[in-house]
């Protein structure tokens, strides 16, 4: 029988970057547009689990017939469809294989693929993941000294590391650097590490309210008097 999750949303429309910095302790440059985290809980409480859920489910879509719903996973992909990139660590595209593209709704121009690998050690068996050969972009941030073998041209490797940290990627180096890029709404779809590294503890959140998604609960949550995309009817957006 198939578990029911829980699918956090968690939005950042932002009015004026000051916000943003202040309450996410993010140096942003300006310019983004927002940032959307995308994380799937099993609704079942488990053993062990510190929070009022269960674990996280999944750390991507991919695999997510497992436990969610259909009507579930299309609001994942109208999700990566409003995006302008869809974020993930090393870890979801190594356990998933995943693609991170839309498919399941129609969709004109596909989100750019952003992977955190700070060792780029998904380039030692680059030619296993369907995400570095199926020719759309893919951004790999990175803190290593490499000389890697053949990569497709729409592979990007970006050297992340700064005089303040050269071992970790740091979030607001990232979208930064994708601001850049011409990328402004980013939707992080990784596992937990990935996600705390964006959400903080003191990130100012309240939830907004949920609905039913075919039998998945869906709750909303965004910055402190930020309205959501389509105001009160939640369930509209995106």
């Amino acid at each position: 029988m198939r578990k029911h999750a829980i699918l956090a949303v968690y939005t950042y429309f932002l009015s004026e970057m000051t916000r943003f910095n202040g309450v996410l302790g993010l140096g942003l440059s300006g310019g983004i547009t927002g940032v959307t985290l995308k994380i799937a809980f099993d609704s079942s409480k488990q053993a062990g689990s510190t929070t009022a859920y269960g674990g996280v489910a999944d750390a991507s879509a991919e695999k997510s017939e497992r436990f969610t719903s259909p009507e579930s996973l299309d609001m994942v992909h109208r999700l990566r469809r409003v995006s302008d990139c869809v974020l993930v660590g090393r870890g979801t595209v190594d356990f998933d294989d995943c693609t991170l593209t839309v498919r399941r709704v129609p969709c004109d121009t596909q989100p750019t693929r952003v992977v955190f690998d700070p060792s780029l050690s998904l380039l030692k068996k680059k030619d296993d993941y369907k995400m570095l050969n199926d020719g759309h972009d893919v951004i790999i941030y990175h803190c290593c000294d490499t000389t890697p073998g053949f990569l497709l041209p729409a592979i990007t490797l970006v050297d992340a590391r700064s005089a303040e940290c050269n071992t970790k990627i740091s979030p607001t180096f990232v979208v930064n650097d994708l601001q850049s890029r011409g990328i402004h709404h980013v939707m992080v779809e990784g596992g937990p590490l990935t996600a705390l590294s964006f959400l903080k503890e003191e990130a100012g959140l309240e939830k907004l309210g949920s609905f039913d998604c075919g039998g998945d609960l869906i709750e909303c949550w965004s910055l402190t008097d930020v309205e959501w995309p389509s105001g009160d009817d939640l369930s509209s957006w995106p």
